[in-house]
């Protein structure tokens, strides 16, 4: 399934950033010792500012994470329709709001038609319906999958809300401008971004779970 295997691949990027980050995050730089590669002899001395910085960095990585997997999810599902070749008329009342989004969103013809005049259109997204860019957090991915009809369980909302929350606003902040990377990454610990990892990647195998759920089962076709 390419969802999963994408997913992956995103997840094996951010573990392998996490090892990086592991091993900087682990050197004590207020000893002034510098890494030595033992074949060139080259140095590098670590300090403060570098390991602020990477942890920084890991923050804009898992964000790129979220929002890549919520999309991928979401063209999945316009993908099945489109396969499907569905018409307006066949489609369930939210992913009729979704396609009548996405028109608005790409000022198509279609978003000035009557519905009596769509309901024989074979519907095709040309885009995404909701705006993603810088804006996803639990909050946002509830919200975003409820409106095409697809339910993800929320038993597990609360306990990874905020590392969410958090990830996005400050990826937000760093993309900006706002604050830079070292005083940024300097807020947190090595073990607060290891539980952001696994809050975040926990909760979008979930998500995407839900989203092969609702494809198998055609929740997106009028019954």
């Amino acid at each position: 399934m390419i969802l999963d295997a994408n997913f992956e691949q995103r997840l094996s990027d951010v573990e392998a950033h996490f090892r990086c980050l592991e091993f900087i995050n682990s050197i004590e730089s207020y000893k002034h010792k510098p890494v030595v590669d033992k074949d060139s002899g080259r140095e590098l001395y670590v300090d403060q500012q570098m390991q602020c910085c990477i942890k920084a960095q890991t923050l804009v990585l898992l964000y790129n994470m979220v929002e890549s997997t919520i999309c991928e999810c979401l063209n999945y599902i316009y993908d099945t329709v489109a396969d499907d070749r569905l018409t307006y008329s066949e489609l369930t009342d939210e992913m009729r709001n979704m396609w009548n989004a996405s028109c608005r969103k790409s000022n198509r013809p279609e978003k000035d038609m009557d519905e009596a005049d769509k309901m024989s259109l074979l519907v095709v997204f040309n885009n995404l319906s909701i705006n993603t860019s810088g804006s996803i957090d639990i909050k946002k991915i509830y919200e975003s999958f409820g409106k095409h009809g697809c339910i993800i369980a929320d038993d597990k909302r609360e306990e990874y809300s905020n590392s969410f929350l958090v990830v996005k606003n400050k990826r937000n902040l760093l993309a900006h401008g706002n604050v830079s990377f070292s005083q940024c990454g300097g807020l947190y610990l090595y073990s607060n971004l290891e539980k952001m990892r696994d809050d975040i990647s926990s909760f979008l195998q979930i998500v995407i779970e839900s989203t092969k759920k609702f494809v198998e089962d055609k929740k997106y076709k009028r019954t």
